[in-house]
């Protein structure tokens, strides 16, 4: 995470907003369970398509350092939007939520702070809006790439396997674990080998968990390049 960091009355004032929008009595719980996930994937997604690429082709020194990229704005607004419009998707499709567009604005403007007010923000809503998941998702590496070149050099799967790992962290936050299931079978037929992890054998993990050893819940280059 950046500077941005939620604070706890922003969380606090976000948990109650969304107990009052969807008529709730659990709005602390979810708030804090999709924080944890989203910011554990997030971060994951920074080593996969960083440290992992650095240690497979290298170091290229015309490129910003990682510390830099992690911190960076750009980089960061372009997650954010992300998760907040694939989360919404999902919430809503499973009923969880009645206004997606409400809820993907929630989202953005807890996690990104003052950084909401930009007006690249509202400009990525609109392209994104309307668009199916594929054509979300190559937007979406299509921007990364362009924030963080080095993130071309990544595995094409670990952006498939993303918006998964964001409908898996929202469908727990939601106490919906059959669906949290059936996402990642559908991870499993992508990489079948992450059930083969000898730590936690491809399990669901609880949102802001991870497997050291694979990288669950976003896994690791070896687990992606794996024959």
């Amino acid at each position: 995470m950046s500077d941005q960091e939620p604070t706890r009355e922003r969380v606090e004032q976000a948990a109650q907003a969304l107990n009052a929008q969807e008529s709730r009595a659990d709005g602390a719980k979810i708030t804090a369970s999709l924080m944890a996930g989203l910011n554990e994937i997030d971060s994951l997604l920074f080593d996969r398509v960083s440290s992992d690429v650095e240690i497979e082709f290298g170091e290229d020194s015309m490129l910003m350092p990682i510390s830099a990229i992690k911190s960076g704005k750009a980089t960061r607004k372009e997650i954010e939007v992300y998760q907040a419009i694939e989360a919404a998707t999902l919430a809503r499709g499973a009923g969880a939520v009645r206004d997606e567009t409400w809820f993907a604005d929630w989202l953005a403007r807890l996690r990104l702070g003052s950084l909401y007010d930009d007006p690249m923000i509202a400009e990525r809503f609109q392209h994104y809006r309307g668009k199916h998941a594929d054509a979300r998702r190559l937007m979406f590496e299509s921007m990364l790439e362009r924030t963080y070149p080095e993130a071309g050099k990544a595995p094409v799967l670990v952006y498939r396997l993303f918006p998964l790992a964001i409908g898996i962290a929202t469908a727990i936050a939601f106490g919906d674990h059959p669906l949290a299931e059936k996402l990642r079978k559908q991870q499993c037929e992508l990489l079948p080998n992450l059930i083969e992890c000898r730590a936690c054998h491809g399990r669901l993990l609880d949102n802001g968990e991870e497997c050291r050893h694979c990288g669950n819940p976003l896994w690791k280059f070896e687990f992606l390049t794996a024959e």
